[in-house]
């Protein structure tokens, strides 16, 4: 049986947009971002052969060498330092946007507002990676933070608060499902609960990136599709858990009701599974 978050999605899909629909008061995509031109846009320049010439140790002739981009972006974190993968990779997928500005929207606040106690996160900032780093984190499948990097999804000061740390958020635990408070350090990034980001346009540029990264085999399909299902925005989230709540209040409001089965029913006597599903999946 799903537990009460998963199922408030379910039921709740297909009125998502009827029962949301756009706030012209709320911010969007491009008050946000903007396009991210560099070298890479030059007409004049062939950017296959400018890659060559500064990373030739990732090339078999003019062909990428993926197989060994791939073996030195799992490569133990002290030898990181030593090879260029990270830099080669966001060459190669390279994200059409760069954030302008801090991303703050209403969804986001009211987040924080009405559930952000009972929720672990840690944030990626775009000084630290922002959505490259995400995909970092679906080839090696592990958070490389301390465990002192979550915490509760409320403001504060920077080094406890993860809302200080977006726009991009990984949520570990959410209100209405069954799962440990706090993670240990290095956790598993198929444990995550929920990938947070901004809106829309953000999760379809993630999801051209996951099907490129797949095609080059630095992922698997099925390491993809959970990325994608835990892909979530801003909007979406308050929506789920507003549902999620209203579902439980709703079952709190009848366990004390006259028309409640007795206690022989079998409905009366079953428990409702709160528990997350399970994403161990088998990651590269």
């Amino acid at each position: 049986m799903k537990n009460k978050f998963e199922q408030s999605e379910q039921s709740e899909q297909s009125e998502n947009n009827e029962n949301n629909p756009p706030n012209p008061n709320e911010k969007m995509f491009n008050n946000f971002y903007e396009e991210n031109i560099n070298w890479m846009n030059d007409s004049n320049m062939n950017p296959m052969v400018t890659l060559k010439a500064f990373y030739p140790a990732y090339f078999q002739g003019d062909t990428v060498d993926y197989t060994k981009i791939h073996a030195d972006l799992l490569a133990p974190y002290p030898k990181k330092s030593h090879n260029k993968a990270h830099e080669v990779f966001k060459c190669l997928f390279k994200m059409p946007y760069k954030t302008l500005k801090n991303v703050l929207t209403a969804d986001l606040k009211n987040i924080e507002r009405e559930f952000g106690a009972d929720i672990c996160a840690h944030g990626v900032e775009e000084s630290k990676g922002g959505m490259y780093n995400l995909l970092l984190m679906c080839i090696s499948n592990q958070v490389q933070v301390p465990s002192d990097a979550w915490g509760a999804f409320i403001s504060g000061l920077p080094n406890i608060s993860p809302v200080s740390h977006g726009p991009y958020y990984l949520i570990y635990s959410l209100p209405f499902a069954s799962t440990a408070s706090k993670p240990c350090k290095n956790t598993r990034f198929s444990d995550i609960a929920r990938i947070l980001v901004p809106f829309q346009e953000n999760k379809e540029i993630l999801t051209r990136k996951l099907e490129e990264m797949v095609e080059v085999n630095l992922i698997t399909s099925e390491s993809k599709e959970m990325f994608i299902n835990k892909l979530v925005t801003y909007q979406e989230l308050l929506h789920d858990l507003r549902a999620a709540k209203s579902i439980t209040e709703l079952q709190e409001a009848s366990s004390g009701s006259f028309f409640n089965p007795p206690p022989s029913s079998p409905i009366a006597n079953k428990e409702p599974d709160m528990s997350l599903p399970s994403n161990d999946l088998n990651m590269i």
